[in-house]
């Protein structure tokens, strides 16, 4: 609820008042604002690319008010990024990857295997929306680790029978 509150006074702010308090959830706010904005710029089929990303976020970002360029060049939300960069075809397809995941977790007969992977995904869908593990390599490596251990194929049961 007061994610909400703080996300409802955030935007009936001006340009200037929301810059003025420089707090995580306004300088992701002021992110989303941004790429937003970009994403309606750009082309929304195929995105501006990985490449031009930074530099146009961050003209769009400093157009706005928004807080000078940083160690990172992201909007601190995956789906954002990804749509910003990738377009609707690379959104698409990446969320395919999470409905396969889900897929295959599904046909998984082990229940505490089944349920562990499918909160695995939606806690990891969940976190995304306020930050990117594409970007933040470190983070985003273990999770992929996490996730395809989760869903090997047949071959560790295989092992498991051994």
């Amino acid at each position: 609820v007061e994610v909400l509150f703080e996300i409802q006074q955030f935007l009936s702010q001006t340009p200037e008042e929301r810059t003025a308090k420089e707090t995580a959830v306004g300088i992701r706010l002021q992110y989303y604002v941004s790429v937003w904005d970009l994403i309606k710029q750009s082309n929304i089929w195929y995105g501006v690319g990985s490449i031009d990303f930074p530099e146009l976020f961050w003209k769009v970002n400093e157009k706005m008010g928004g807080v000078q360029k940083s160690l990172f060049s992201n909007p601190h939300n995956e789906y954002l990024y990804t749509l910003a960069t990738k377009g609707v075809v690379g959104l698409v397809l990446y969320l395919a990857i999470f409905g396969q995941a889900c897929r295959i977790a599904w046909g998984k007969t082990d229940n505490v295997q089944r349920v562990g992977l499918l909160m695995f995904v939606f806690l990891f869908m969940l976190s995304i929306t306020t930050n990117s593990m594409m970007i933040d390599m470190e983070e985003g490596h273990f999770t992929m680790l996490i996730l395809l251990i989760f869903l090997a194929p047949k071959s560790l049961d295989l092992i498991k029978q051994k």
